[in-house]
């Protein structure tokens, strides 16, 4: 039955994490899954296997059904995927892509990639709700399905929604039903997150060389204002106008290099250690402050997303998948 990518949404959290973190801006928050189809952030791995690698027995199902993978020996149905395919590709033309182009074929490649890896990963997540025990209710699916309803001026006009997406009502609820599992699975793998961490807030000197570093930490010893120097000397723009101040965070959450982040633990208000080697450069830092019990608030949400795309990452590595389409 065909599904939208809509899982896309809590996946695709992964292709967020790449980029290291200059700015040391907050993580994205753990969106809630979406109905609207959008195009997804992509995730670019490695190359499927071509075709003409696998097997040309079990590219098709028991009732000759043709596959795109198989995940644990589960099928996902090439029509399933095709049907995907083509609705991003309706979106990219929609956007004014000329897919023809050399860049339009570029980016409808990503697309398929992204379209398969998202199924696939939604086959891990159903396993998972079924190895734990997690299921929907039809009660809770049909209040769901008002609920959606509902947030339509009319039924008349809910409808045209989804014949404009190419959706009956049947696999509408099927991706509801999809939708509310993962949901239940990530609640299940994330529920262990604290309201409250201990949190530090620092001020940093971000700087390209160890020399120039210590000539700062020179200034420093005597008596030089570190908010001001972070102004003149520091590479990290977003905290350099304020000071270098980079407000509160905890631990494992990657708003800073591991090394800043080891160094800024260990030390006490108004203390100032450097330089510290990362791979942005050579860093200064100063505790402001540190809490032991301070609230998360929307970090929480960073941390949920972090332990999630962990767990994805190593189910990935110990799942059987078999993929049959070339990309």
């Amino acid at each position: 039955m065909k599904r939208l990518c809509l899982l896309l949404l809590i996946i695709a959290l992964s292709a967020c994490n790449s980029a290291p973190p200059a700015a040391m801006t907050p993580a994205s928050n753990l969106p809630p899954p979406k109905i609207t189809p959008t195009l997804p952030s992509l995730r670019l791995e490695q190359p499927a296997p071509a075709a003409d690698q696998q097997g040309a027995a079990n590219r098709a199902s028991e009732d000759g059904r043709s596959l795109a993978a198989r995940v644990n020996n589960q099928p996902i149905f090439l029509d399933v995927y095709e049907n995907q395919v083509a609705q991003f590709e309706q979106t990219l033309k929609a956007q004014g892509l000329d897919l023809s182009s050399q860049k339009g074929q570029e980016k409808l490649a990503q697309v398929r990639q992204q379209v398969l890896n998202s199924l696939i990963d939604q086959v891990i997540l159903e396993q998972e709700a079924a190895r734990l025990g997690l299921t929907v209710t039809d009660a809770a699916l049909a209040a769901k399905v008002q609920e959606n309803i509902a947030q339509k001026p009319s039924q008349a006009q809910f409808e045209e929604w989804l014949a404009a997406n190419n959706l009956t009502l049947e696999e509408f609820k099927d991706t509801l039903r999809s939708q509310l599992i993962a949901n239940q699975v990530v609640e299940h793998i994330t529920n262990s997150v604290p309201d409250t961490a201990e949190q530090v807030q620092i001020q940093q000197i971000l700087v390209a060389d160890e020399a120039t570093a210590r000539a700062i930490i020179e200034q420093l010893k005597q008596g030089m204002d570190f908010a001001a120097l972070a102004q003149q000397y520091s590479l990290d723009e977003s905290s350099r106008a304020n000071g270098g101040r980079i407000d509160w965070f905890p631990r494992g959450l990657n708003l800073a290099p591991p090394e800043v982040e080891a160094v800024a633990f260990s030390l006490q208000p108004g203390q100032v250690n450097g330089p510290i080697k990362s791979p942005l450069g050579f860093h200064i830092i100063k505790l402001e402050n540190r809490e032991a019990t301070r609230p998360l608030g929307d970090k929480q949400q960073a941390l949920k997303q972090q332990i999630f795309m962990k767990w994805l990452t190593e189910q990935r590595s110990l799942t059987t998948i078999e993929k049959y389409v070339a990309m």
